[in-house]
């Protein structure tokens, strides 16, 4: 995978929120449900196509810059700043799913003897711990790249 970026001046800023959720009937368990709302933003650098989870701080012919991964066209950047705030937002990667899926295996297989149940657990929690690992050597490579870049500005 390799690391693309990008500096200028921000338009067409989109703001889409999704929200998604069950409601059970009033006689169903009291009632209630579960309702998850998450946000992603797209905008353009310099005219190239930019698509960022969360709603990050930023305006119409603001200046930033921008260290991601590149698919289809569209920049999903791992570090950005804006540089009209000098605000950074890093992407983010947690090894909580490899962990929890980790101690479901040791506690499932080691309580019942059962090799078979660890490894049904233990084999995806590896593969989760690396995936997590290269994502965030990644993150912090695109923010050493993006940390290296002048700021963009309207004189520049």
């Amino acid at each position: 995978m390799s690391l693309v970026s990008l500096s200028g001046q921000v338009s067409h800023i989109n703001q889409i929120s999704t929200t998604s959720g069950t409601i059970r009937p009033d006689n169903s368990f009291g009632g209630g449900g579960t309702i998850t709302t998450s946000h992603k933003t797209t905008f353009r650098i310099a005219g190239r196509p930019v698509e960022m989870k969360g709603v990050p701080s930023l305006g119409e012919g603001d200046f930033a810059s921008a260290v991601g991964v590149e698919r289809s066209g569209t920049l999903y950047p791992l570090a950005f700043r804006n540089d009209s705030t000098n605000i950074e937002i890093l992407d983010n990667a947690s090894y909580f799913l490899s962990v929890f899926t980790g101690i479901i295996g040791i506690l499932l297989g080691g309580g019942s003897g059962s090799t078979a149940i660890a490894l049904f657990f233990l084999i995806p929690a590896g593969w989760l711990y690396y995936k997590t690992k290269t994502k965030k050597k990644f993150i912090n490579e695109a923010a050493g790249k993006l940390r290296g870049m002048t700021p963009v500005s309207a004189s520049a």
